[in-house]
């Protein structure tokens, strides 16, 4: 009769937890400024004690890597908090607040004057998935389907409006939206916007009635084949590239426009972050005549 020997079985291993810094983390000088933008927690509630920084560090690596909810790293907040939070500070507008306050810095930098007057817009449209979700329709000049993004940039590309919608929705229809949100952030100091062709819509150049201080200023494209910079109108397309380097946005994974309209946000303020905080570039020959176009423009 053979005997049954017992092998002893090792216990498995615990998880390993990644702890070292992600290369979407802010630095010391990033979260000073961005620390006195957010809003302060009243001293009853639990979140005074609650990391901030962890928090907003997990937004941007959300929003960098494109990576879903639940598969957040274990060490960064959990997926509800995460949420719940994106969706808060863009309810009470402390997304747009920062964006306005830095983007009002990097234009005193750059010599400017803190609020734009001239103001360029586009749209870009990105498909949805399966997810599902509200306001999604088909593109016909691009063949998407999924939803619009309209942006309204100042003449160094710094993000000052958004707004979502339908991808069947024309620009020049959801210009008006655009225009309201960007004319509060902006304050009263816009005076010519610059757009495509398809700006040029009958409801637009009616809602521009009411503010004549403001010039729309339609930019066609010039005849002939091959590359060609249009006048101010890279500006926007320039910084449309720039968002799509977040994979969250290569494509428009969210149920609500809310929610988009907020990664849009995080992901323009993050770049302008990293630009506020960088040390000064080397000058660039051949960039007087970009320089001077920009100077006239604002």
């Amino acid at each position: 009769m053979s005997t049954l020997k017992i092998v002893p079985v090792e216990a498995p291993a615990e998880p390993v937890k990644t702890w070292g810094p992600y290369p979407t983390d802010l630095t010391d000088a990033q979260w000073l400024i961005v620390q006195a933008l957010l809003p302060q927690p009243t001293p009853r509630t639990k979140a005074i004690h609650f990391n901030y920084r962890k928090l907003v560090d997990t937004i941007l690596y959300l929003d960098k890597t494109g990576c879903q909810y639940r598969m957040l790293p274990t060490d960064l907040c959990k997926r509800s908090v995460t949420n719940k939070y994106l969706r808060r500070w863009d309810g009470d507008g402390t997304w747009q607040r920062i964006l306005d306050a830095l983007r009002e810095q990097i234009r005193v930098v750059e010599g400017r004057q803190p609020e734009p007057s001239a103001m360029v817009v586009d749209s870009q449209s990105a498909a949805t998935t399966l997810v599902g979700g509200e306001q999604r329709h088909i593109d016909g000049g691009k063949l998407v389907k999924g939803r619009k993004r309209h942006l309204a940039v100042d003449t160094l590309g710094l993000l000052i409006a958004v707004v979502i919608t339908a991808a069947n929705v024309s620009d020049g229809r959801a210009a008006p939206a655009l225009l309201e949100r960007a004319s509060q952030a902006a304050g009263g100091r816009l005076r010519i916007i610059y757009g495509d062709s398809r700006y040029n819509d009958r409801l637009f150049r009616w809602c521009l009635r009411g503010r004549p201080e403001i010039h729309l200023e339609i930019v066609s494209r010039p005849s002939g084949h091959g590359f060609v910079k249009v006048k101010m109108r890279w500006v926007v397309e320039r910084t449309i590239a720039w968002l799509l380097c977040y994979r969250r946005l290569s494509k428009d994974y969210e149920r609500t426009v809310r929610s988009g309209e907020a990664l849009v946000k995080v992901a323009a303020l993050h770049l302008m972050l990293k630009r506020l905080t960088r040390s000064a570039p080397k000058p660039i020959s051949g960039c007087s005549i970009a320089g001077a176009e920009f100077a006239a423009a604002a």
